[in-house]
């Protein structure tokens, strides 16, 4: 059909056939998956920017303070609570 019909006409399709082709069933449950997996990947990059924190944290320690810390540490684990 030559004028700028869509292509479900050029299937065969009156307009009734194209809107319930459109909502077939399940559809929210792939939106879901789609939210789903943005959040995971939000989620992941997230987890990665708190990593990249942490090491850059203990990176920024010197030999002196690091052994501090640890004798620290070992001197609360001996004591009894």
């Amino acid at each position: 059909m030559p004028g700028g019909a869509s292509n479900h006409y050029r299937q065969g399709m009156t307009r009734r056939h194209a809107k319930q082709r459109k909502k077939r069933p399940g559809t929210w449950w792939s939106r879901f998956g789609k939210w789903l997996g943005i959040a995971g990947l939000l989620g992941i990059a997230a987890g990665g920017a708190l990593v990249v924190r942490n090491e850059r944290q203990r990176r920024a320690l010197t030999p002196d303070q690091v052994r501090r810390r640890l004798h620290e540490r070992a001197a609360r684990m001996d004591r009894p609570d």
